[in-house]
């Protein structure tokens, strides 16, 4: 018996066709939604790298601001804690937290010498509602002053004008706020000579000296020293210019010799920059010369002494402050020594300040130097700005 073969209708093949058109929209529909989620994910990712670099961002900014304040004079403690907000950004938190390491010790004086201040930013970066913060890190870093610009020499340059010998350096001013420049001023008259200094300029500009006559050992005019005698003198400029500039010293005779140191600050008073100063010479002999100082809230002292060459001075003495030497030798015709000291605290500072060596005749002078009274945050002389020493990351957040 034959067997009849039937062929499927075309309703029967359309379903077919259907089936497999709906395959085929199923698997390429899994393969978007899938393609779909890879790159949500991937957005995610990115979003989230760009919220903790913003954070990383916020956190820097707060320590940049933290350098400029402590350098402007804020205490390292808590009452200089604050927090910012950059609208639609972030924020960031400083702590300020004394003087001590991240390990909790206190920090090398060789490290970060007398002067840092260990502080915490925080920066927080916003979602997109710029309300919820979604992530966190925090930066620890310990700032320390820059170094004094402080220096001395006794090997100025020499040349003669119109009969008078000149005496020159060059000192170098970065822009700053309220700066003032100090020179110390040594020499050794030589016997039956004068050697008055007649001017000092920094630049064009006439330097100032509170001493209208120089502590020296001669005995006064028109009387002429029979034996080499010693002088003394500091002088200051208020808001330097800024750059290099010459530093000329104008006497009427040669000196025996001379020797020079000098300091470039911050954060000074412009107005009346000098707060004291004290003078004093001996003709004879002695084994020890001092002054009573006092200094003013925030304030420094800067001396200078001029002797007979003999054994190293010791000194100087100023109790508990920091001290920066500017010039020290005890070489013939250019012994002497000029010391910066401070700043000292908030609450001042009193001591009595000065040296002993072999007796020898000398003159001594020092000044101190006020801070700018208009600069909020605790105003301080300092020196050139604060930068940091090291840091580590505290906190990150996933």
């Amino acid at each position: 018996m034959k067997k009849t073969i039937s062929r499927p209708s075309r309703r029967q093949r359309g379903v077919a066709s259907l089936g497999i058109v709906a395959l085929l929209f199923a698997i390429v529909f899994l393969a978007l939604l899938r393609n779909q989620e890879l790159t949500s994910s991937v957005v995610r990712d990115a979003a989230g790298s760009d919220q903790r670099v913003q954070s990383l961002y916020l956190a820097e900014s707060g320590l940049e601001r933290a350098a400029q304040r402590f350098a402007a004079g804020a205490a390292c403690a808590s009452t200089s804690n604050e927090t910012l907000t950059m609208p639609g950004v972030g924020s960031f938190g400083l702590s300020y937290l004394g003087a001590s390491d991240f390990d909790g010790t206190a920090c090398s004086p060789t490290v970060c010498g007398t002067t840092y201040c260990r502080v915490q930013s925080t920066g927080k970066s916003l979602a997109a509602d710029s309300q919820t913060a979604v992530d966190t890190r925090t930066l620890e870093v310990l700032l320390v002053q820059k170094a004094l610009n402080a220096s001395g020499t006794k090997a100025l340059t020499t040349v003669t004008v119109n009969g008078n010998p000149h005496y020159t350096i060059t000192n170098t001013v970065s822009a700053s706020e309220k700066p003032l420049y100090v020179l110390t001023v040594f020499w050794t008259i030589a016997a039956n000579r004068p050697a008055r200094i007649l001017s000092v300029k920094y630049g064009s500009s006439t330097m100032s000296t509170p001493f209208s006559t120089a502590p020296s050992t001669a005995p006064a005019a028109p009387a002429i020293n029979t034996s080499d005698a010693y002088a003394v003198q500091i002088y200051y400029l208020v808001n330097p210019p800024v750059g290099t500039n010459t530093v000329d010293i104008t006497f009427d005779a040669s000196p025996a010799g001379i020797a020079v140191g000098n300091v470039n600050l911050n954060g000074v008073d412009q107005s009346s920059p000098i707060a004291s100063s004290d003078s004093i010479a001996s003709t004879t002999p002695v084994s020890a010369i001092s002054r009573n100082v006092t200094l003013p809230a925030n304030g420094v002292v800067i001396d200078a002494l001029s002797r007979n060459n003999g054994g190293a001075a010791n000194g100087p003495s100023c109790s508990t402050l920091s001290t920066t030497n500017l010039y020290s030798s005890n070489a013939n015709n250019v012994s002497g020594e000029s010391w910066f000291c401070g700043p000292a605290g908030a609450s001042g500072a009193s001591f009595s300040m000065g040296y002993t060596f072999t007796q020898k005749a000398a003159a001594y002078a020092l000044v101190t130097v006020r801070p700018d009274s208009t600069s909020g945050g605790g105003s301080r002389v300092r020196f050139p700005g604060a930068g940091v020493v090291k840091w580590h990351e505290v906190t990150t957040s996933p």
